[in-house]
């Protein structure tokens, strides 16, 4: 059918018109952005949608556009502040999100170690070599818990998937000797 021209007229539907606002102000900027490469320009542009969210372009920055322009050409006093501010209230609001979520992500991560050190003991803050005799039996036996955790997990997802091979605990069986060498027995806590 080939392209049909658009009639110059608001679209009644608003995904359609959504979509059509995020294609166009994508194809606005790359021809910004290719003025720019091609020719050497400095180009602005700011793109308010309906819901007053603010888009920008600027080569090689937005606020160094419109500074050169408003020094070139001063704009009444009213429309730069606010500008301007609707610019910088958009990043300022993108890095507050950003940081919230950074935020939420640190406290589980605090919740987990400290699950961790509840579960495992002092001795995952302590170097290795500083454990005494009964902190290295305590450790051994934590990291023999751990294992057996791991291989029933392994197994039971080998289980459940299509690709089950060879379970994990026969073959972990046969090397025991590797990870807890000297006849350490973790089942039994001693050597």
């Amino acid at each position: 059918m080939g392209r049909k021209k658009i009639e110059m007229k608001k679209i009644d539907d608003e995904t359609a018109r959504l979509v059509t606002f995020s294609k166009r102000r994508l194809g606005l900027f790359k021809k910004a952005s290719e003025l720019s490469i091609l020719c050497g320009a400095e180009a602005a542009i700011l793109v308010f949608s309906e819901s007053d969210k603010v888009y920008s372009f600027g080569h090689p920055c937005v606020y160094s556009v419109v500074d050169k322009f408003l020094i070139q050409n001063i704009l009444p006093e009213e429309t730069f502040p606010r500008v301007m501010d609707n610019l910088r209230g958009n990043r300022i609001h993108e890095l507050n999100q950003e940081m919230t979520e950074l935020h939420i992500q640190l406290e589980e991560e605090k919740k987990r170690r400290e699950t961790l050190l509840t579960q495992g003991g002092p001795w995952l803050e302590t170097a290795i070599e500083n454990l005494d005799m009964p902190q290295l039996k305590q450790l051994m036996l934590s990291i023999g818990e751990l294992r057996k955790n791991a291989i029933k997990q392994v197994n039971m997802i080998a289980r459940n998937s299509t690709q089950a091979a060879e379970p994990l605990a026969a073959r972990s069986a046969a090397n025991n000797s590797d990870v807890f060498p000297h006849g350490y027995d973790y089942e039994r806590g001693h050597f």
